[in-house]
């Protein structure tokens, strides 16, 4: 059966900048999935495994202790939230990643297992509740992305883009700053896209301005590193 596939950018910084009739041109896009396939996830039978000796994915290398801490604020939501994505354990074909959002006082935290040789293809998920795991639905997943996400009715048009500086955490590293304009309702917005070769194939950030100037949406990566601590295999 087809599987469904899980960006490895994890959660989407880039916003759906094509929400009406007109296509986004060149626009970037943010399923959060990554996926079109709806069928449910299931782990591999043994003998679907992936091979020991099959080509490797040409995404950026996961690892046991990566980690990821991406920012959501702007009228879009009542409150900011933050989603923490860690990678906490290798089993025999999967890695094992957290997924906690966090907005006010409420968590909620899903655990998935995505195939170790192509970290795009999900396994299985599970919602976490303290160190109890049960079952759950890729909808569910995707509920969870959703709410991070923003989009445009309209994208009409790039405006252009140009390399620059941004900020990951406490350093400054090269970036690229796109731009398009978009359409809320009635309203004219730009949607702002920043990229960088240093964030791992993520996203740095994005954000949808109102001419205005009111805030809509904010996407940012505040924080990424590989924590030792973490750091183990667990057997399957």
């Amino acid at each position: 059966m087809k599987l469904p596939l899980i960006s490895c950018c994890a959660v989407s910084l880039l916003i759906v900048a094509c929400g009406g009739a007109t296509p986004a041109p060149e626009a970037p896009s943010t399923d959060a999935a990554g996926a079109a396939e709806q069928a449910e996830p299931e782990i591999p039978a043994e003998d679907e495994a992936p091979a020991a000796d099959a080509e490797p994915s040409a995404e950026p290398t996961m690892q046991v202790g990566d980690y990821y801490v991406q920012r959501f604020t702007g009228s879009f939501a009542k409150q900011p939230m933050t989603l923490t994505e860690r990678v906490i354990a290798r089993e025999k074909h999967a890695f094992v990643v957290d997924f906690r959002l966090e907005q006010g006082e409420h968590a909620s935290t899903l655990r998935l297992r995505v195939d170790a040789k192509n970290p795009r293809r999900i396994l299985q998920v599970s919602e976490l509740k303290g160190e109890e795991e049960s079952p759950a639905t890729l909808a569910a997943y995707e509920a969870l992305m959703a709410r991070t996400m923003f989009a445009p009715d309209e994208n009409e048009e790039q405006l252009g883009s140009e390399e620059t500086t941004c900020m990951l955490g406490d350093e400054s590293v090269d970036c690229e700053l796109t731009k398009y304009r978009v359409r809320i309702g009635e309203k004219s917005a730009t949607l702002s896209v920043t990229t960088s070769k240093s964030a791992h194939g993520r996203d740095l950030g994005g954000q949808v301005m109102t001419e205005d100037g009111k805030l809509v949406y904010r996407a940012q990566l505040v924080e990424m590193g590989h924590d030792e601590s973490s750091a183990g295999v667990a057997s399957r």
